[in-house]
């Protein structure tokens, strides 16, 4: 856990409130004025320091009156780096301006349970805090929608950072970071970093992004995510940042008929980074992925996924060094290789299904060439089909001529494997046709 405050931390150093050895020290030289509540310094790297003022299995009201106890105490500063609240066994994040007139360039809580969060609770810091962390926490039933939690952080016109680590949290609404104009600016202009993490959320809503220009960071790792909608992450093409962009969605339940196409596809021109490693993916849709692999600022990763890889993957053969760039560790759950190493052009195109006369089955496991009799009844019309399995090699096909339908009676056809009959034609139309007419001239 201190790893990934420190982490946190750094991402946005405090520089505004930070202290520095040999300036005056930050907190007051009464040591109680506080109580229950307490002042110190925090380093998270021997370097910087800062001023942190921790409530320690303190619930909402008691912080509201040390906090309005210390605002009255004269010759104290009212600005500090981080608030942390922990190890409380049911927050109450209650009353209306709980901090009394101070302000915090970061809000932490961690180790609780937070069973109430007024919607004005922080209003003396909506303007200054910069980030939000919450920890190990768990919501209580009538929190873990978002709502209400989603209600209070879009109060924060200056937030740049918002990160829920280990939750029980379920849900992100639609309109959780949407634009919102209050008395210190307009929510999520500043916003650069979502992580929730390790959380119980199943899917996120279409456009949940869209108004945020500055972000270069969204993180919903090691969720429960199992969908994941054509516009979930489409932006606004009017940016203020060209730093790379990270999209991690590591760590869930995505299945490949569950990202729909779209899904991930913006006009953006910076660099973008799509992390999908560790889900249950078995295959790449070409209509989901091909146009987004196309795009020279995009790179996808899919390590440890059970890729299964055959002929469906053919179409990443078609610029594989572009694709080798683009798309990152695609190993095969068969044998642990890399797809590259796989010389799918070479089988898949020498399965190329010409026609299928009608009552041939298409058998699953092994490729073979059909013979088949076509007999024709001129007072039914009925069709008998004898099927003569001989061994597979190559066979090429002419258009067949009017003047030799003997020799025509009897034809060779190659079928490629399939999980179920094929009823599409891999050939040129104009073969097809004529094939067609010729049936049914006879």
């Amino acid at each position: 856990m201190i790893i990934l405050i420190l982490s946190i931390v750094l991402i946005f150093p405090l520089q505004s409130y930070s202290w520095a050895p040999g300036t005056e020290f930050p907190c007051p030289d009464e040591p109680h004025l506080f109580d229950p509540c307490h002042c110190s310094v925090v380093s998270f790297d021997s370097v910087n320091y800062y001023s942190q003022i921790t409530c320690s299995g303190v619930n909402g009201k008691q912080i509201k009156e040390a906090f309005h106890r210390a605002y009255h105490y004269h010759n104290i500063s009212r600005y500090y780096d981080i608030l942390m609240i922990k190890d409380v066994a049911l927050l109450n994040i209650c009353c209306d301006d709980m901090l009394e007139g101070f302000r915090f360039k970061t809000i932490k809580i961690t180790d609780s349970k937070i069973c109430v969060i007024h919607a004005n609770a922080f209003t003396s810091t909506h303007g200054q805090t910069s980030e939000i962390v919450l920890m190990d926490v768990t919501f209580t039933p009538n929190l873990v929608d978002g709502v209400q939690l989603f209600r209070v952080v879009r109060n924060f016109a200056n937030l740049r950072g918002f990160y829920i680590i280990t939750s029980n949290l379920e849900d992100v609404p639609a309109n959780a970071f949407s634009l919102q104009s209050n008395s210190h600016g307009n929510f999520g202009n500043q916003l650069e970093v979502i992580r929730i993490c390790n959380s119980k959320i199943t899917h996120l809503h279409d456009y949940t992004f869209t108004g945020l220009p500055r972000l270069v960071w969204i993180d919903f790792g090691d969720n429960q995510i199992n969908r994941v909608a054509a516009h979930t992450f489409t932006l606004s093409s009017h940016q203020y940042t060209e730093a790379p962009l990270e999209i991690s969605l590591s760590g869930n339940r995505l299945t490949s008929e569950n990202i729909e196409p779209g899904s991930f596809d913006n006009n953006l021109t910076r660099p973008v980074t799509i992390y999908l490693n560790s889900n249950k993916l078995t295959t790449l849709s070409e209509t989901t992925f091909e146009t987004l692999l196309r795009r020279p600022n995009y790179i996808v990763y899919v390590e440890s996924n059970p890729f299964i890889c055959d002929c469906r993957h053919r179409w990443l053969f078609n610029h594989k060094e572009d694709n080798m760039y683009h798309l990152k560790e695609m190993k095969c759950v068969e044998d642990g290789t890399s797809i590259w190493s796989k010389n799918l052009p070479n089988v898949c195109d020498r399965s190329r299904l010409v026609v299928e006369p009608p009552g041939v089955e298409v058998f699953r496991k092994c490729c073979r060439k059909i013979k088949y009799d076509r007999d024709h009844s001129a007072d039914d019309h009925r069709h008998e089909t004898h099927i003569h399995p001989l061994p597979a090699r190559q066979v090429y096909y002419h258009p067949p001529h009017h003047h030799h339908h003997q020799q025509q009676q009897q034809r060779e056809y190659l079928i490629i494997p399939q999980q179920r009959p094929v009823r599409e034609y891999l050939v040129q139309s104009e073969f097809v046709e004529q094939q067609q007419r010729h049936f049914k001239s006879k």
